[in-house]
C-alpha cells in the first residue's frame, strides 16, 4: 500500500524533495505536522546536551516521522534529515485528519507504526537496564 499515495499526485504541495544531508525538520522546532517518506530514505537524529549527535532510526520508504506532533504541540525531541535524494510527503494536521476521514484505514497503518516504535524503545531501555525486582506490594498492581 502507498501511504497516502492515492490522495497526492507527484505535483502536489504536500510533497517535498530534498538532497543528502538536508535537514527536513530540525530538533526543537514546533510544526504539528505528519512525513511520509515517498523515496528514498531519511535519518532520525538526535543531539545530546553535549553537543554529539546520535542516530536513532533510519526509515524508509512509506515509514512517518512526526506523528506525536499532530496530539501534542512541543518541541521536536529529534531532528529528520535526507540520506541522498528524497522525496516526503509534509502533511499538516488539517490534511492529515481529511485523509484519515476519507480513508480510516490509514490511522490503523500510523497507529501500527507507532506501536512498533515504542515497543522497540520498550526492548532498548529493557536491555540498557536490569531493574531491581518489584517488592511483593508492587507487583499486585500490576
Amino acid at each position: 500500500m502507498n501511504l497516502f499515495g492515492k490522495f497526492f499526485s507527484g505535483d502536489s504541495p504536500f510533497l517535498r524533495r530534498y538532497q543528502d544531508g538536508q535537514v527536513i525538520l530540525p530538533q526543537g522546532y514546533v510544526l504539528p505536522a505528519l512525513g511520509v517518506v515517498q523515496k528514498g530514505e531519511v535519518e532520525v537524529f538526535q543531539k545530546t546536551v553535549d553537543g554529539e549527535e546520535r542516530i536513532l532510526a533510519v526509515l524508509a520508504p512509506q515509514q512517518c516521522f512526526g506523528i506525536h506532533s499532530l496530539f501534542e504541540e512541543a518541541p521536536r525531541p529529534s531532528g529528520v534529515r535526507a540520506c541522498g535524494p528524497t522525496e516526503i510527503l509534509l502533511l499538516d494536521k488539517i490534511e492529515f485528519l481529511r485523509c484519515i476521514h476519507q480513508n480510516p484505514e490509514l490511522a490503523f497503518v500510523i497507529l501500527q507504526q507507532a506501536s512498533q516504535r515504542i515497543n522497540q524503545l520498550t526492548m532498548e531501555l529493557k536491555d540498557k537496564s536490569n531493574p531491581a525486582p518489584l517488592p511483593e506490594s508492587a507487583r499486585a498492581i500490576f
